[in-house]
């Protein structure tokens, strides 16, 4: 294959000998690193250095221990600089509210917190597995992330969700 020719090839469903109309090389090459991009393993990653899942499963305990406890825990940076919440403001208290079991308040603190209180759980269970284990797990994650984009769609789901707050709740 010449190299006038590999330039128009692309990895989709098959390949692709010419772009088709309208479409630029610059376009294609736009959107396959914004695909690359948007299916980075982000808890793959995180998972790969367990001191680092450890320190942020411990803060995330210590600021859901406070949230439960009826005390402030670390102030939002975005809330205390812009005056508004950010994505993930209300997700100690909801977790909070979670841990004693009330539902109906944890989702109305914030509708993510199921998710992130289960990705913490999956993130602390793996983070003290054996090393066989954790690595296999890790592993295993990285292919679902890369293959789902899963980080990408939770995330524009949560800013969405944020958008919706926003409008409604201030």
């Amino acid at each position: 294959m010449g190299g006038q020719t590999k330039k128009y090839h692309m990895l989709t469903h098959g390949k692709i000998d010419k772009p088709a109309f309208g479409v630029s090389m610059y376009s294609l090459t736009l959107f396959s690193s914004i695909n690359r991009s948007l299916r980075t393993p982000v808890i793959a990653s995180l998972l790969q250095n367990r001191r680092f899942a450890i320190v942020i499963i411990i803060a995330a305990c210590m600021q859901t221990a406070l949230a439960v406890c009826g005390l402030n825990g670390w102030l939002c940076p975005f809330r205390s600089i812009l005056g508004v919440p950010c994505p993930g403001c209300g997700l100690s208290t909801a977790i909070a509210h979670l841990m004693l079991g009330d539902w109906t308040a944890a989702l109305h603190a914030h509708l993510f917190a199921p998710v992130v209180l289960l990705g913490f759980v999956i993130m602390a269970g793996i983070s003290v597995l054996p090393e066989r284990y954790h690595t296999a797990a890790v592993r295993t994650i990285e292919k679902y992330e890369k293959a789902s984009g899963l980080m990408a769609i939770l995330l524009a789901a949560m800013i969405l969700y944020w958008g919706v707050r926003l409008v409604y709740l201030i």
